[in-house]
């Protein structure tokens, strides 16, 4: 099999090193062959001593760059849409194909994940025709409000809407199709305030994506049996907060082999009452939110419809007039 060059990029902060230094493991432990992994992490704020352990993890696995985005951003702080556990790093993936013109494909992966399939093998995705591929997100198709807000908003099936947090991304294309000058454009006019990057990316690459099976972005939320190439653990279901999240094993079996194994079983232990609450009121919020900009929309398109009816009738009471002249 021919050696293939891989680059895969990350997006991530202090809080979420301990995640990544996870999947990081998870990653390099299920690598066949010798193909030549080059890893990526694009932050605004990452401290020294993250940046050794994790270098320290990649080792002589795999070539690791560290890329300080915080210039970058600075000047998109006012109209990116952050809440909750989202940071500006959310973001960063739509910066990929400008900083990286020698990359006409790459991996971008979420922090809070496991890897048991090889990456090459998603690597080896075709993105001939299309922007990205990845798996469908299955909170809009689990969960109705999520759903109907991506067809209400977006007017995209919500089988069809993807999950960003594990794209392969056919650079080349990105920049034909000017995806960050679009993204830039995008967010100046209209902010998206429910999955924020995700919402932006389903919108500009619409029509061009190829979807992946679900093994390849399998869910806690999965039912049934299910054997995944990787596991996110997207929404609380993260297992360094929650004991009962499915395919923990996976999880702590690569969390253990690394320096960060300790604290997150501490941050584990440490996750009280109120930590719960705080999260079960964050999803709250989230449901009503999306609620709101379906309201929003609805009204938006009624006043649209109300004033083209208009239009229309005065354009007819205009050429009635006319026509008695």
């Amino acid at each position: 099999m021919k050696t293939m060059t891989i680059p895969v990029f990350f997006a991530t902060d202090d809080a979420y090193a301990p995640a990544l230094g996870v999947a990081l493991r998870s990653l390099l432990d299920n690598v066949k062959g010798d193909n030549d992994i080059r890893i990526h992490v694009m932050s605004t704020s990452l401290s020294d001593e993250n940046r050794a352990t994790l270098s320290a993890i990649v080792a002589e696995r795999a070539t690791i760059h560290f890329v300080n985005m915080k210039e970058r951003v600075a000047p998109l702080a006012d109209r990116l849409c952050l809440r909750d556990y989202y940071s500006v790093a959310t973001y960063l993936r739509l910066f990929i194909s400008e900083m990286y013109p020698e990359y006409d494909k790459a991996l971008y992966l979420d922090c809070d994940i496991v890897v048991t399939g090889d990456v090459a093998d998603l690597y080896s995705t075709p993105t001939d025709d299309v922007l990205v591929a990845a798996v469908s997100e299955d909170v809009m198709w689990r969960i109705d409000v999520f759903g109907r807000y991506v067809e209400t908003l977006f007017s995209i099936p919500r089988r069809e809407f993807f999950n960003a947090g594990v794209l392969v991304m056919n650079l080349d294309r990105f920049r034909r199709d000017r995806i960050l000058e679009r993204f830039l454009d995008l967010s100046a006019k209209r902010r998206f305030v429910v999955t924020q990057d995700e919402d932006y990316l389903n919108v500009l690459c619409r029509g061009a994506v190829r979807l992946l099976p679900d093994e390849w972005n399998t869910s806690p939320l999965e039912e049934g049996e299910v054997t995944p190439k990787l596991i996110h653990y997207k929404l609380d279901r993260k297992p360094w907060h929650y004991t009962d999240v499915r395919f923990s094993e996976e999880f702590w079996q690569y969390a253990e082999k690394t320096p960060y194994g300790k604290t997150l079983r501490a941050e584990l232990w440490g996750y009280d009452n109120e930590h719960r609450e705080r999260d079960r009121q964050s999803y709250e919020k989230l449901v009503a939110l999306a609620e709101s900009e379906i309201r929003k929309e609805r009204r938006c398109r009624r006043r649209a419809a109300f004033s083209a009816m208009k239009m229309t009738a005065l354009i007819s009471v205009a050429r009635r007039l006319a026509g008695l002249l």
